[in-house]
């Protein structure tokens, strides 16, 4: 085997899904399911996929960024 020069390692880029899961976003935020539902009371982020419900990662992030410090401390 030829050490002369580096191996080729492949770099994985880091994906930001579109849609993450009830599950997924309450781990994300840290926040619970039920309380994702409850801030979403004008139809903001939560989408529905046919019999699930997603959250919109842009918009869920738009929506957090928004919160006052104190408003996140609350939260979690």
């Amino acid at each position: 085997m030829d050490t002369s020069r580096p191996l080729k390692t492949l770099a994985t880029p880091t994906i930001t899904p579109r849609y993450l899961s009830l599950q997924d976003a309450s781990w994300v935020y840290g926040t619970s399911r039920s309380s994702l539902y409850r801030r979403d009371k004008s139809g903001h982020f939560l989408v529905r996929h046919g019999a699930r419900t997603r959250v919109d990662v842009q918009l869920a992030d738009a929506y957090h960024l928004k919160l006052s410090e104190k408003c996140k401390e609350r939260l979690h």
